[in-house]
């Protein structure tokens, strides 16, 4: 949730902008997220690490697609210090299960998160979360990308990477059929418009899952509505309603147009499916985030692909949707707090996040981390032009994003356009009021 130029012109470029997600957060349930939010917080222990220290250390990896590479890199840290264990853990889905254990007492000690999130911003004033501002690692991270992140002033987390979401293409396609890479939103319908005619399949759309097409959706938001922020706060505010705003209607529209332009059946393909058939050619495009990067080279090493910016209705209109993907944060009470803090010295480093920005290509947050992606260039390039904006659902309330991503799925399962503009006035409101 790709890089070309150095990661200082990407630290200027960023701090204009917000976000995060990601790849998809799963909102926790509302009793969850209060109870964690709202009971006593535990001290901190914040002694700084030593050498030669001693114990385990748990290590939560919330974001799934990276669990494999965090456990290599736990088994490295092991060899090099006897006397530390750290332990990788992941869940499928991670939020609720966070949730959970910091209500009941049993914080992970390290674990990933979405800095930007309401959920993690509320765990962080509760208590549940290490303050690191005075902590040596804090270091490693670019300033600009840690005054992004900031709660009440202090540091919670060590940002990782930036994401990003684009549209993937398929280059041997795009010259088979004798289209251009679009600038413009009527372009992308003329070439999705070609390439059907041709005998292919334009798009892929994961829409089973409903965190990808809720992503989708929240990119179109940040790219169509119009002071996109003043409407969503007004519409939880009971300012103003969705049959109120031409541009989100013109939203709902495009979601239901693309999919005359997708395989079959939508709802019935996940996230891995869309990987496969995007991989192995049988769709010439995948609306999707540079998260998928990995699985995309995994399942095709060969593929000639690119990554354009989804166009806005002009040239000149096109930004790129950007946000903090990924953070590593301290439990505040974690059962070996020198040995956890050891390890998030390394985790933490350039070394690591060299190789985790090659993983993804995505712009690292860490001082002098420079991915070397070609496929994502076009994109990059936008990026460091300054032409971008946080993902829009970084300023809703808990709870929203999964809400606004069940609406949208539900938009595309019964394409009424109005019950999915009534839907999202009871959410904003309902939501706002608790």
């Amino acid at each position: 949730m790709k890089r070309l130029l150095a990661i200082l012109v990407t630290a200027v470029f960023v701090f204009t902008v917000l976000a995060g997600c990601g790849v998809a957060t799963s909102s926790a349930p509302k009793e969850e997220s209060k109870t964690a939010s709202t009971a006593e917080a535990p001290k901190e222990e914040t002694k700084p690490a030593e050498k030669g220290v001693e114990g385990k250390v748990e290590f939560f990896v919330m974001k799934q697609d990276v669990v494999n590479f965090y456990k290599d890199y736990a088994a490295k840290f092991n060899s090099a210090n006897p006397g530390i264990t750290v332990e990788v853990n992941n869940s499928a889905d991670p939020m609720p299960v966070l949730q959970t254990r910091m209500a009941s007492g049993d914080t992970p000690d390290i674990f990933t998160n979405w800095p930007q999130i309401p959920e993690f911003i509320a765990q962080c004033r509760a208590g549940y979360v290490m303050d690191i501002t005075n902590q040596n690692f804090v270091n490693n991270a670019i300033p600009s990308m840690l005054d992004m992140e900031r709660i009440d002033g202090k540091i919670y987390s060590v940002p990782i990477a930036l994401n990003f979401m684009g549209v993937y293409y398929n280059k041997k396609i795009f010259k088979e059929v004798g289209v251009e890479v679009p600038k413009t939103y009527s372009e992308l319908i003329d070439v999705a418009k070609k390439i059907k005619a041709a005998g292919k399949v334009p798009f892929v759309f994961p829409d089973k899952e409903n965190w990808t097409v809720g992503q989708a959706s929240v990119n179109m938001y940040g790219l169509f509505i119009k002071a996109y922020k003043q409407f969503f706060d007004d519409l939880a505010a009971g300012k103003t309603t969705c049959e109120q705003n031409a541009d989100i209607k013109k939203v709902a529209e495009r979601i239901l147009e693309l999919r005359t332009y997708g395989q079959k059946d939508t709802l019935g393909m996940d996230f891995n499916g869309a990987i496969e058939d995007f991989s192995t050619g049988k769709a010439a495009m995948f609306h999707q985030g540079n998260w998928a990067m990995f699985n995309i080279k995994k399942a095709a090493p060969d593929l000639d692909y690119g990554m354009f910016p989804f166009p806005g209705e002009t040239a000149d209109q096109t930004k790129i949707m950007v946000g903090i993907d990924l953070g590593i944060a301290v439990s505040s009470k974690p059962k070996a707090p020198e040995a956890a803090l050891k390890f998030m010295s390394f985790i933490t480093s350039k070394e690591v996040a060299q190789a985790f920005a090659d993983l993804e290509g995505a712009p690292s947050c860490i001082k002098e981390a420079v991915p070397k992606v070609k496929e994502f260039a076009d994109v990059i390039n936008v990026i460091n032009a300054g032409k971008t904006f946080k993902w829009p659902n970084m300023d809703w309330g808990a709870g929203m994003e999964t809400e606004n991503n069940k609406t949208v799925q539900m938009l595309v399962s019964n394409k009424d356009v109005a019950g999915y503009m009534k839907e999202m006035d009871r959410i904003f409101t309902e939501n706002a009021n608790k």
